[in-house]
């Protein structure tokens, strides 16, 4: 689980331009509280960096993943791309 000051480096190489530590903090406890739905290590970073930088869609191949994201109450769409590309095309 990334915890603690673990997780300082990999954010700062997510968002090396960040204004304030606070963001850190508050990206921090937004990946702890994504993993309590079991979300795994870095799919969590993943998840938090989408939701930090406002992504409408997020496309991953781990079945897991997306199953465990769908619990989250979120405007984030999180998808198989396969599948997201499917209905883009029926949606056209």
């Amino acid at each position: 689980m990334i915890c603690g000051t673990s997780v300082l480096p990999i954010l700062i190489g997510v968002f090396p331009n960040s204004p304030t530590p606070a963001v850190f903090l508050l990206l921090h406890m937004f990946i702890l509280k994504i993993q309590k739905y079991g979300i795994k290590d870095l799919d969590s970073l993943h998840f938090a960096s989408a939701e930090y930088k406002n992504v409408d869609v997020l496309l991953s191949v781990d079945a897991d993943f997306i199953k465990h994201s769908k619990q989250i109450k979120t405007n984030l769409i999180i998808e198989n791309p396969v599948n997201w590309y499917i209905k883009e095309i029926e949606n056209d």
